[in-house]
């Protein structure tokens, strides 16, 4: 028989991404012992690669609209609805344009789920808040909205949890809860590739929001002296990225249908790059790593909770795309290095596992909500 209080996971919009990925996996695990819900305003047609199971609910709020305002007002919507309809039950959000209008629910079981430096997030993406006054007042909303009592607070990382305490100067529980992965299908397939084919396959994925860094990658690339042995570059992309155009005819681009598909560009390649200025963990990147892919990787703060410098990944400095190009050269070029950073990333990843995170996050609900 199942608990009582259902668990609403509220997403920004239902598409591929880490932060969304987390609320799936813990709802396919969840959804054996509570009902779960997935409940998002239309604010995207971007399509998703997730697999849910059929027990998980999705509920869509609102009509698709372009313009910001309007999607603005989905949000409204969608708080509306859930107060009318699921104020008895744990409400759980981490899109932070919603955290900011967390003092409108009514729920008594409200959770925020910090996924990123939410204070910091938009700081170098222009297209949501451009206008410098907007995003001055974004921050002190987010600063107001860290002081809401109602709320308990969970972290993807100590990253996160560190930056929310420099933020807000609060002392919250350190409740945190690790993403994982799922090993029966971003897993490690020996071979990869003919073994009398030496060059190296490259992989990364592409994002427009600023943050991701995917300009790094193509300046590097663009000074890169031994592009001859280099055999592919695998970019996984679920957007119409406008900087890329010019490298269709070089890169592999692909827009995947499933996590499978993921998996086995992942498998293909050698080397899996991520370029973000910071990330809250860093998902992509474990994923690459259970694949058996070589990571080399900015110090982008999340990153930490599994990626050791000089022993399963190479880190730079995202300003410094020099020692990117030295590094990303010198894993093109020493396959024993490669070896090295690949059979220590397999170790690592088996400490994340999303069985782990349900735990981690059951744990806390059992705690915060008692």
């Amino acid at each position: 028989m199942k608990m009582m209080s259902k668990i609403c996971f509220i997403l920004p919009q239902f598409k591929t991404g880490g932060g969304n990925r987390v609320f799936v996996e813990l709802a396919n695990i969840l959804v054996d012992e509570r009902d779960i819900e997935i409940i998002y305003p239309k604010n995207s047609l971007e399509k998703n690669s997730f697999s849910l199971k059929k027990e998980v609910k999705i509920i869509s709020i609102g009509k698709f609209y372009k313009n910001k305002f309007l999607k603005i007002k989905n949000l409204f919507e969608l708080i509306f609805w859930i107060n009318k309809n699921r104020k008895e039950e744990i409400i759980v959000i981490s899109d932070p344009i919603m955290s900011i209008l967390s003092f409108l629910f009514l729920s008594k079981k409200l959770i925020r789920f910090i996924q990123a430096d939410d204070y910091r997030i938009y700081d170098l993406n222009k297209e949501i808040i451009g206008n410098k006054f907007l995003l001055f007042l974004y921050k002190k909303l987010i600063k107001f909205s860290y002081m809401n009592k109602n709320i308990k607070f969970i972290f993807n990382s100590k990253f996160v949890y560190d930056q929310f305490v420099s933020i807000s100067s609060l002392s919250s529980r350190r409740n945190i809860v690790h993403p994982g992965v799922n090993l029966d299908i971003f897993c490690n397939i020996a071979d990869k590739k003919k073994p009398e084919d030496k060059r190296v396959n490259l992989c990364l994925v592409a994002r427009k929001h600023p943050l991701k860094g995917l300009d790094k990658f193509l300046q590097v690339w663009d000074k890169l002296e031994c592009k001859d042995k280099i055999k592919n570059v695998n970019i996984i992309c679920f957007e119409e990225i406008e900087e890329l155009k010019k490298y269709k005819k070089i890169f592999n681009i692909k827009n995947p249908n499933s996590d499978k598909e993921i998996s086995e560009l992942m498998n293909k390649s050698d080397i899996f790059i991520s370029t973000s200025v910071w990330e809250g963990f860093g998902l992509p990147s474990l994923e690459a790593m259970a694949c058996g892919c070589s990571i080399i990787s900015t110090k982008n703060g999340g990153c930490n909770e599994y990626l050791i410098e000089n022993e399963n990944a190479f880190l730079f400095e995202e300003s410094d795309l020099e020692d990117f190009k030295v590094k990303l050269t010198q894993l093109i070029e020493e396959k024993e290095l490669r070896e090295k950073f690949s059979n220590e990333g397999l170790k690592t990843v088996k400490k994340f596992s999303w069985e782990n995170t349900a735990k981690q996050f059951k744990n806390i609900l059992k705690e915060e909500l008692k």
